[in-house]
């Protein structure tokens, strides 16, 4: 081992010291099993970083992006635990590599529950792109996994912008059907800055020829 490669492991060391002390600190009940693994295979994705790594700036560039990811995880675990014990305004959507999450005390008359929209795995059309909503009963016991729902984007309108795309959500009968987790679907893509519409409100002729993809997306110029 060389004396660099030496000095990124120590990187790494100090990352997941600081990644298993907020652990420690702010226990999250459910989530864990979810955001446990994520963390740590993001952080082994930044160890093969050494090998492409071939001067001083490099290395700097790439030791800022370590300590990002495991600062960025803290500050989420902590938000997240004060989200599940406050009593005030109901907590916004946390959104961290890619992944919306949301823990909702019980308030007034909605449900407790914490709720997380990640990027999929099942296999969805090349014009679609795969992401999955999992809905948690019980935030606060480690063994509720949850119920997961596989949802589906179609892109309808393109912009030559991508932020600005518009896309159809297509999701399972279960979750359209209840209305509050599906208006929340719809809210955690907006938190992660995708632009839908909901397909339940949609034209049944319009939906099916989106998904079929015989439904050819518009072209739109930035403006």
């Amino acid at each position: 081992m060389t004396a660099l490669d030496e000095q990124y492991e120590h990187g790494l060391q100090g990352a997941l010291f600081t990644v298993e002390t907020s652990e420690d600190a702010w226990r999250l009940g459910a989530l864990e099993g979810f955001l446990g693994p994520r963390i740590r295979e993001r952080l082994a994705a930044y160890r093969r970083l050494i090998d492409s790594c071939d001067n001083r700036v490099q290395l700097a560039h790439d030791a800022l992006a370590l300590s990002r990811a495991a600062a960025d995880y803290s500050d989420l675990r902590e938000a997240l635990f004060l989200d599940s014990t406050q009593h005030g305004d109901e907590p916004p959507w946390r959104v961290w590599d890619s992944v919306a999450l949301r823990i909702r005390p019980r308030l007034y008359r909605c449900d407790r529950a914490a709720l997380i929209l990640a990027p999929g795995r099942h296999e969805v059309p090349a014009w679609g792109r795969a992401w999955h909503f999992t809905v948690v009963r019980d935030p606060h016991d480690p063994q509720d996994h949850g119920s997961g729902h596989p949802v589906t984007l179609y892109r309808t309108h393109e912009h030559t912008d991508a932020a600005r795309d518009t896309h159809l959500v297509d999701a399972p009968p279960e979750l359209e059907e209840h209305g509050e987790w599906y208006r929340q679907l719809f809210y955690g893509f907006r938190a992660l800055k995708l632009r839908v519409s909901l397909g339940a409100i949609t034209h049944e002729d319009v939906k099916r020829r989106v998904i079929d993809g015989t439904a050819t997306a518009d072209r739109h110029p930035e403006s």
